[in-house]
């Protein structure tokens, strides 16, 4: 299945096609229990597509593709204890603190986009808020100055006005610009 995901994602162009595609690779293995197996193929492509940047028009194009495919599943096609979109954004947390500045940032693209998305739908209280927040956030300090700017534009849409300065985010905002006087 792996090489069918990889192979899906070649034509980015084709959006429609595409999106069909991987949902019904997504309602296969719902339906067949196979849920881990397209997971590992699906983040093995998109692990793929992160490290491979050397078109960044295609590789934009993809980000947004797949962040379409996410948020257009989320909350779908879920087996017992295990959610898609969930467990994707968390392999793309842990892809934010990869060693290439290349995966760093696109994975911090990846997850702004799916934010952007989101829009009003961001639960604050739900654990992979936390977790998507504590990657953008570490990342705010990061040695690339592009992934430092792709980090904070992700954030933006965690940021929670009514809380002031408890709010995170803008705590992390403050600081960053503190460190840069």
């Amino acid at each position: 299945m792996a090489l069918s995901v990889l192979s899906t994602f070649t034509r980015p162009e084709q959006e429609n096609i595409v999106l069909k595609t991987l949902s019904g690779f997504l309602d296969e293995a719902t339906q067949s229990g196979r849920m881990q197996s397209f997971f590992s193929s699906f983040t093995e492509a998109v692990a793929h597509v992160l490290v491979a940047g050397d078109d960044e028009q295609r590789v934009t194009m993809l980000i947004q593709l797949i962040s379409k495919f996410i948020v257009s599943n989320n909350n779908q096609n879920e087996q017992k204890k295990f959610s898609f979109a969930e467990s994707f954004v968390a392999f793309l947390c842990s892809q934010a603190s990869a060693a290439h500045s290349s995966v760093r940032y696109h994975a911090l693209e990846l997850i702004g986009e799916i934010l952007k998305r989101l829009g009003t739908e961001i639960d604050y209280h739900f654990t992979t808020v936390d977790l998507i927040q504590k990657a953008l956030l570490a990342r705010t300090s990061d040695s690339k100055v592009t992934v430092r700017r792709m980090a904070a534009f992700a954030a933006h849409k965690l940021q929670q006005p009514h809380l002031g300065l408890g709010c995170p985010v803008i705590c992390s905002y403050i600081k960053m610009l503190q460190d840069n006087e």
